[in-house]
């Protein structure tokens, strides 16, 4: 029985819980082969080179732009830790892409097992030496929304639970310069962070330095960032950041404006700032305060400006939803003192909208222009604004900005929706817009888009105030104005008021026209229309204005009068002033359909002188009146006038002599259109008949005119009534010919002529005798004039000649005068009569002498027959070259005496001479007796002369023989001869007396004359004095040997003779005396002094001290 109830012990493994035991082991054991096999593999897998090329596959797929990384390793710490270290990480290109991005070194630790599970745990990623490279217009680029849009998309939430970046940099990549050409942004970047998962950071700070020469800049940040994406509504907490900014350079952000404005020029600050921001992304707000103070740098005038402008600014932001509000409740600026509020709303909408509220503003623009941006207006302007000056306050009373994002195909202007009003107080500018420079602006405006107001504005613009009400208005499509302004100006500010753009170019040829305008001009004006062409109703009073013009050369003064404009008519009404001393009057009325004026001028004849029309060497005296009207409709106007020459003086050197009371006019008619004025028909006006002008003068600055005598001429007796007296212009003759006259802007005129003299007989100026009979033609084609004389008689002087220049401004000539007989007394000054003036004088004053001073050519003389005052002379030949002032005689050549006179010479008639003539010759076969002065009651010489020598006439000091002397050097040959009735030989003769023997044996001088074989003299001329040296006469009857000086101005001499008596006796006396009356076989000489006029001459034997002597040395 204790048997039966003993337990039963069966095996486990058949019982069921033995059985569920062993399924468990053997399912836990196969898990964890299982997960060591998983663990095991992905090690594997993700180990070695087959890691690198699986991340890069990863990344590159997901970021636009090459990467390359040199080295990456996983290193497993355990069996499920894993470590990361990867160096020589680099995305991007610098040739091609924005952005660069360079990491020195990078670790990164993970949990293998969270990854598994589907968590992407880092335990830390540690980054060494970051360098992120970008261009700032990248962030211009991003703005816009034009940039590649690179997003990581990530199959696990990644989780960082540490980051930490070591020694970071961020460097801009400058545009245009070379590839590696860059400049440091931030450097020193050092960032901790803590759980950054993709709904943001649990905490972060990071720090970063910016330098600028020694200067170096501090950036702070700070705080938690919740982004709010893929986090429960109850979980959500708000983020906190702190920015602060110490000493931070501003060139990135003034780079950074600069890519989006390219007109605004870089500027260089520092800049502190301390922002706090606290919210989420979708709702947040912020406070904080900016601080900007700007370096010394030099302006565009080289001016430095002052190192301490400063801005502040308190900055309030909110923003929640798809709004964001800024307010500003204080702004200070150089010269800027203001508080604002700005609204974005729709933020995320192609049609956000932006808003900006000006409460208040004092602008002082004294200190404003300081910093005011004036490098956005053209060089020009800059420059005008930099002269006038900017001074003065502008008050903002209210101002607003909205602008709508629209899309990018309808693009509006930024300006569309601003509106501001305004007080101006005394302020000082140039208007660029306007290119107007005003002085002492006050008066209040409002000014939008599209219209400006303008209320009270009073202007200074030099000395002239001016007043404006009124509007402009669509300014954004075609400007309209109406406008009232009244203005006081004086006339030396017209050239800035008038020159403005408001006027466009309306005024622009008048003032071209006026130069230096003085007195008043009165203004009150309406402007309504377009701004381009406005329609002005007004008036103008002018009181004592005056001006200045080129037209006229006169100036137009102590002018007044009113003229009246209204959009389609103009009056002048009483508008009376002086042109020069020369008072006029004119009154007229223009319109659209017709315009009508009169001018009333009188003339007075200085003026008409100082215009300069007439030219030079005109002289005039008196008045004339001038009457004028006009008449038509724009832009053609007729006129017609009268200008009464009747009491006026009108001369012309020595060729023109109208008296006052001889009657003249000069009647006109013509128009004024498009292309210019035309006078179509004027005539010179007098007793004797009318002689017909025309001309036209274009707007493109070309003139033309014609003068046509009467088709069968003009008597010479029609003229003589404006002929000067003195040039004795006789009956008889008649002019025929017409003249041309084109001148281009700026070009010297150009002369047509063509003139026929017949028979015209007057007295050129200057001539001693008046010249007769000249028949022959003038013709003048552009810078070429021929002159042919058939035929002229002066005196007895008959001449023909022809006359050739080219081109005046180099002038080239060639004359050649033909006379058949020539009288030189009928051109000189008539014997004993003074001289008008000196030698040099006639050289500088004489016009055909300034003429051959500035040319060259050639001069070719032939006179058939001619006599001087004494002697005649045929067959004369003379070529002369001159250039300039110098002309040379290369050879000349004369029949004179009954033989042949020739030689060579030259002439000087520069102002600046002092030899104007120097004559060499050379005579052969000439008779003595028809060379010199030969009285037949007195004495006389026969004989063949041989002469050579050189003569010059030289400038003195003084008037006395018309400024010049002679001088020159001769030598006298003469054989053959007889001399008579010679004075000085009968005295000599007479006075020697050798006793009976020789009685009867002298010749009688006085009677039968004295035969000669040679006679020779030397001669030095120095003005009337001729120094006579070695003279010696040979003849059967004496010999004689004599020297000294014949004074030929006074008729004078006073000379030392030698005669040695009855030469043939020589042999006979020395035989019979031996030495006692001889010497060497000859007679002694005897001595006499001749002395006093040449008629009456005293001849005196000197002591006969030779014979003494000889006698003491015989004995």
């Amino acid at each position: 029985m204790m048997a039966r109830n003993r337990p039963n012990h069966s095996p486990i493994v058949n019982s069921p819980q033995k059985k569920l035991l062993v399924s468990l082991l053997i399912i836990f054991i196969a898990v964890v082969c299982f997960v060591v096999g998983i663990f095991s593999g992905t090690r594997y897998l993700v180990s070695g080179p087959r890691f690198k090329h699986l991340v890069i596959s990863r990344l590159q797929g997901q970021v636009n732009g090459r990467i390359s990384i040199e080295k990456l390793d996983l290193k497993w710490t355990s069996l499920t830790s894993g470590l990361i270290e990867s160096s020589g990480i680099r995305v991007g290109e610098a040739t091609s892409d924005p952005l660069e991005i360079a990491l020195s070194k990078l670790e990164m630790s993970f949990d293998l097992r969270e990854i598994l599970l589907g968590k992407l745990e880092i335990d830390f990623i540690r980054i060494i030496k970051p360098i992120i490279i970008a261009d700032l217009t990248l962030i211009k680029s991003i703005v816009s929304g034009s940039a590649p849009q690179n997003r990581i998309t990530f199959f696990l939430n990644p989780t960082v639970k540490s980051l930490r970046i070591i020694n970071g940099s961020v460097l801009n990549k400058k545009p245009g310069g070379p590839t590696k050409n860059y400049e440091t942004l931030f450097s020193c970047v050092e960032c901790s962070a803590g759980n950054l998962t993709l709904r943001g950071v649990e905490r972060f700070e990071a720090h970063g330095a910016s330098h600028e020469g020694p200067r170096t800049g501090r950036m702070e940040v700070s705080g938690n960032l919740e982004t709010g994406s893929n986090a429960d509504e109850n979980e959500r907490r708000k983020s906190f950041i702190k920015f602060r900014l110490l000493d931070y350079p501003t060139f990135p952000v003034s780079h950074l404006i600069n890519s989006f404005f390219p007109k605004i020029p870089s500027f260089k600050a520092i800049a502190d700032a301390n922002i706090q921001i606290i919210g989420d992304w979708e709702e947040w707000k912020a406070k904080g305060s900016l601080e900007i103070n700007s370096q010394a740098s030099p302006n565009s005038k080289g001016h430095t400006r002052a190192s301490h402008d400063r801005v502040t600014a308190g900055i309030e932001a909110f923003r929640k939803a798809d709004r964001l509000t800024v307010s500003i409740p204080s702004f200070s600026a150089p010269g800027v003192e203001a508080s604002l509020d700005a609204d974005l709303s729709d933020i995320g909408s192609e049609k956000a909208i932006a808003r900006v509220n000006v409460r208040k503003a004092d602008i002082n623009l004294d200190e404003a222009i300081r910093v005011a941006p004036i490098k956005l207006l053209s060089t020009v302007d800059q420059e005008r604004i930099l002269k006038a000056g900017i001074k003065g306050k502008i008050r903002i009373l209210s101002a607003s900005w909205n602008y709508r994002f629209e899309a990018k195909d309808k693009p509006k202007s930024l300006l569309s929706d601003l509106v501001i009003d305004a007080a101006l107080n005394q302020v000082t500018a140039f208007i660029p817009f306007l290119e107007l420079p005003i002085e002492n602006t006050s008066g209040s405006f409002r000014l939008n888009a599209n219209e400006a107001l303008f209320k009270g504005i009073n202007i200074t613009i030099g000395s002239s105030p001016i007043v404006i009400n009124g509007w402009l208005s669509h300014l954004s499509t075609k400007p309209k104005l109406d406008l009232f302004i009244s203005m006081k100006a004086q006339a030396s500010d017209l050239q800035y008021i008038l020159s403005s753009k408001l006027w466009g170019d309306r005024f622009e040829p008048y003032l071209k026209w006026m130069q230096e305008p003085g007195g008043s001009v009165s203004v009150t004006m309406d402007l309504k229309g377009y701004l381009e062409k406005p329609s002005m109703k007004g008036q103008i009073d002018l009181e004592d204005f005056n001006f200045k013009t080129d037209s006229i050369n006169l100036p137009l003064r102590k002018i007044s009068g009113s003229l009246r404009f209204r959009p389609s008519s103009m009056s002048v009404s009483n508008m009376k002033g002086f042109v020069g001393e020369s008072p006029f009057e004119i009154k007229g009325v223009i319109t659209d359909k017709e315009s009508h004026a009169n001018l009333e001028l009188k003339i007075n004849a200085s003026d008409l002188k100082k215009t300069g029309l007439l030219g030079a060497g005109w002289s005039l005296a008196g008045t004339s009146p001038l009457s004028m009207n006009m008449k038509g409709r724009l832009p053609d106007i007729g006129f017609s006038g009268n200008l009464d020459l009747k009491n006026l003086v009108i001369s012309k050197e020595s060729w023109i002599k109208k008296p006052a009371g001889v009657p003249l006019e000069f009647e006109f008619s013509g128009i004024r259109n498009a292309e210019g004025l035309t006078v179509e028909d004027a005539y010179l006006v007098s007793d004797s008949g009318r002689v017909a002008t025309r001309a036209q003068l274009k707007d493109n600055g070309r003139f033309s005119a014609a003068l046509n005598l009467p088709p069968k001429g003009i008597p010479t007796s029609d003229l003589t009534w404006i002929v000067d007296p003195a040039l004795e212009l006789q009956p008889g003759g008649r002019i025929e010919g017409d003249v041309l006259i084109r001148k281009d802007r700026n070009q010297e005129p150009v002369f047509d002529a063509n003139f026929v003299l017949n028979h015209v007989s007057l007295r050129l100026p200057r001539a001693r005798k008046r010249t007769d009979g000249i028949t022959g033609s003038i013709q003048l084609k552009g810078k070429t004039l021929q002159m042919t004389i058939e035929r002229s008689k002066t005196g007895s002087s008959v001449i023909a000649s022809d006359l050739l220049i080219t081109d005046f401004s180099q002038p080239r000539y060639k004359a050649v005068f033909d006379c058949e007989f020539l009288d030189t007394t009928d051109f000189t000054d008539q014997s004993g009569q003074a001289p008008v003036m000196t030698w040099i004088d006639w050289i500088r004053s004489n016009s055909v002498i300034r003429f051959l001073n500035q040319s060259k050519g050639s001069i070719s003389l032939k006179i058939a027959k001619g006599k001087t005052t004494y002697r005649s002379f045929s067959d004369f030949r003379a070529e002369f070259e001159g250039n300039g002032g110098l002309l040379s005689i290369s050879k000349w050549q004369t029949g004179f005496a009954d033989g042949i006179l020739r030689g060579t010479g030259a002439i000087d008639i520069r102002p600046t001479t002092n030899r104007p003539l120097r004559i060499e010759f050379q005579g052969d076969q000439l008779n003595f007796d028809r060379i010199f002065i030969s009285d037949p009651n007195r004495s006389k010489v026969d004989g063949t002369v041989v002469s050579q020598g050189y003569m010059d006439w030289r400038i003195r000091s003084g008037i006395e023989n018309g400024g010049i002397y002679k001088t020159g050097s001769m030598e006298v040959r003469v054989a053959d001869g007889t001399v008579y009735r010679f004075e000085i030989l009968s005295k000599i003769f007479s006075l020697i007396n050798l006793g009976s023997i020789l009685r009867g044996k002298l010749p009688d001088v006085i009677g039968q004359g004295l035969t000669f074989q040679r006679m020779n003299w030397k001669m030095d001329v120095f003005d009337n004095k001729w120094k006579i040296k070695d003279l010696k006469f040979y003849s059967d009857a004496a010999r004689i040997d004599a020297s000294g000086m014949y004074f030929s101005d006074q008729g004078r001499v006073d000379f030392k003779v030698d005669v040695a008596p009855l030469v043939g006796f020589d042999t006979i006396l020395s035989g019979l005396f031996g030495n006692l009356i001889t010497k060497d076989g000859k007679i002694l000489n005897t001595t006499f002094r001749v002395r006093g006029l040449t008629s009456s001459p005293d001849v005196r034997l000197e002591p006969f001290e030779n014979l003494k002597q000889e006698f003491r040395q015989g004995g």
